[in-house]
């Protein structure tokens, strides 16, 4: 198993729809740019037969720093988390 990059991606798109690799690198930063948006505003995406990405909030909790044992408050965040659909993990 390798890893891809983007440009790899857009290459496997330009070759398998017949398109400039221009055209599909826009076309992917389109999608890229709305599932980020819908995720900034809080709201989950479902791409059915691909996965879920799900926005997760995380309260403010106390924690230890480990290389002093000093006690400090981990700060509450926002992440995206991302459960793939089982079509995927079967193809």
């Amino acid at each position: 198993m390798s890893t891809r990059s983007k440009k790899d991606v857009i290459d496997t798109i330009a070759e398998k729809s017949d398109v400039t690799k221009k055209a599909a690198g826009e076309a992917l930063d389109m999608v890229l740019g709305a599932i980020g948006a819908e995720l900034k505003d809080g709201h989950d995406v479902q791409l059915h037969g691909f996965g879920n990405f799900t926005v997760k909030h995380t309260e403010e909790r106390p924690g230890r720093n480990p290389r002093t044992g000093e006690a400090v408050t981990v700060r509450a965040k926002t992440k995206v988390s991302f459960k793939q659909a089982k079509a995927l993990l079967e193809g």
